[in-house]
């Protein structure tokens, strides 16, 4: 016996989240991110969608995020992972780029003096 609409309900989930989402503190979403993946992503953060969920025996709201970040990995002339960073954080390069066998030549072989 059904006692109440399922589209007024699934209407109601839907303005709750939206009530939810509109109202989240975006700078804090950053920070925790930025505390949990130690990367940061400023104006890229896209609300994607979300739900209503059963966490600890408790009701929760997951909200999923799309987030954007720009990544560089760095290789040697072999092929072979030196490292990776983001827009965040810039390494600096290391005055002699070390030398993996016969094909890596002198930086200023290739870009002068």
């Amino acid at each position: 016996m059904k006692i109440a609409d399922s589209e007024s309900i699934k209407n109601g989930e839907r303005d709750l989240i939206n009530a939810i989402t509109g109202d989240i503190d975006r700078g804090n979403i950053e920070e925790i991110f930025k505390d949990k993946f130690d990367l940061g992503i400023r104006d890229h953060l896209e609300y994607k969608q979300g739900d209503i969920v059963v966490h600890d025996n408790q009701i929760a709201y997951k909200l999923d995020f799309e987030v954007k970040i720009t990544v560089s990995v760095l290789c040697d002339r072999s092929g072979n992972y030196l490292s990776l960073t983001t827009s965040e954080v810039v390494p600096e390069l290391p005055e002699e780029i070390p030398s993996t066998g016969p094909d890596v030549y002198p930086r200023e072989s290739i870009f002068g003096s």
